[in-house]
């Protein structure tokens, strides 16, 4: 017997949509808001899925608006009289559930309309019954050898009409069930054909917007350290409601995920930080960590300063290891360093490296102006330079950049 989905949270309702509309998290925390302004649905932001039972009372002027929102919902018969566990006020901290408030929506857009959708149909499976399966086990001896076998067929479909083979879908390589005859215990089994399948595992799937909410809500999933693992289980994961759509589009602003589709990817310069960044910034471990000392500080066990104090001595640990980790120094850096007595090993900037190269060009040939034509007849034969070797100056370029141009050769001068 399988109850219905519990109602939707922030986080539920923007992985449903990113799974099934391709609706971004950002976009739907937007959607949610302004059907909140409008007064169509609850407070959005919020990561709890259970209602106050004192909202109970209305729910027959909330299924009228949902069966009017749409004529798919004409043809089910809710059971206003049925109380899942959905309703439970001590489960709630601050918000509740995001469910539709009764108050008819009108004049929405396309997406505002399927947000609507999602989070009216979580409402109404409350008020269809279970659904039911039949479990069928059979075990059996062969050559001494044991062997079971499992099959598991819906009897009822109660709730899960309102989803069809949507939510069969969600699993896109499940193997089909297999029915398993009536048999007797005692009963001879005989055997008609041996199969030997042979397969070849394949690498994790790759994130999606769905997937990775949900990963960054379940976050325990992903760590070994047993203590680690238990605490993160406690609390709500990387973010919370109002954050973590912020967070995956924050990456995606600077660069270091792209979308390919529906999948997330890692870009060179994301995969760059992450093996430049100490360990510990990489794993989830130290939220564990962070999270177990904020809840000693809540019961006292704690002094906010000295946990203040450690942030503090761990980000001064991670500037000092990567400003060691810096493979590149400005010129004007290294020219004030040998200035002061402290002398380093000068390494060309690459930005300005072909400004340096220009200035010591027109140094050598005394140019200060060039002709238009000229200008371009160099530009066309880079191949034909015969330059100094670069050195960076001592005081850094001031003014605005000169054009960068590609000396001929001395033969080539008298044209000039």
């Amino acid at each position: 017997m399988a109850q219905p989905p519990l109602p939707h949270s922030l986080p539920t309702l923007q992985s449903e949509a990113a799974k099934k509309y391709d609706i971004s998290p950002a976009d739907t925390l937007k959607i949610a808001q302004r059907l909140y302004e409008l007064k169509y649905t609850t407070y959005p932001r919020s990561d709890c899925q259970y209602l106050p039972e004192s909202l109970y009372e209305n729910r027959a002027r909330v299924l009228g608006v949902i069966k009017k929102s749409s004529p798919e919902y004409e043809a089910y018969n809710f059971d206003a009289d049925l109380k899942s566990a959905a309703w439970n006020t001590g489960k709630i901290e601050e918000h509740f559930a995001i469910v539709p408030t009764g108050e008819m929506p009108r004049n929405l857009s396309e997406k505002e309309q399927l947000i609507f959708d999602l989070i009216a149909r979580r409402y109404a499976a409350q008020f269809l019954p279970p659904q039911e399966f039949a479990v069928v086990s059979i075990e059996y001896d062969i050559e001494e050898e044991f062997f079971k076998a499992t099959s598991r067929q819906c009897t009822k479909e109660g709730w899960h009409l309102l989803y069809g083979k949507e939510r069969d879908g969600e699993e896109d390589e499940k193997e089909p069930e297999t029915r398993i005859p009536d048999a007797v215990t005692g009963e001879p089994v005989g055997i008609r054909e041996l199969m030997i399948a042979e397969r070849k595992t394949t690498p994790p799937k790759r994130f999606t917007e769905s997937t990775l909410l949900d990963a960054m809500n379940n976050i325990h999933l992903y760590v070994e350290d047993p203590e680690v693992k238990k605490i993160l289980k406690e609390t709500s994961g990387i973010g919370t409601a109002a954050t973590q759509a912020k967070i995956i589009e924050t990456l995606q602003q600077r660069q270091f995920i792209v979308k390919d589709k529906k999948a997330l990817i890692s870009t060179p310069k994301g995969r760059k930080l992450i093996a430049e960044i100490d360990d510990m910034l990489r794993k989830p471990d130290m939220t564990a960590l962070w999270e177990a000392a904020l809840r000693g500080i809540q019961r006292g066990e704690r002094d906010l300063d000295s946990f203040i104090g450690e942030i503090s001595d761990t980000v001064k640990k991670n500037d000092r290891t990567a400003q060691k980790n810096r493979q590149r120094i400005h010129p004007r850096v290294a020219s004030k360093r040998r200035a002061a007595g402290n002398p380093m090993p000068r390494v060309p900037w690459e930005p300005h490296a072909a400004a340096y190269r220009q200035r010591q060009e027109k140094q050598i040939l005394g140019l200060q102006r060039l002709r238009p034509d000229t200008i371009q007849r160099t530009r066309q034969t880079p191949e034909n330079c015969s330059l100094p070797p670069l050195r960076p100056p001592e005081r850094a370029h001031k003014g605005n950049a000169r054009l960068l141009l590609a000396l001929p050769k001395p033969e080539m001068q008298k044209d000039l």
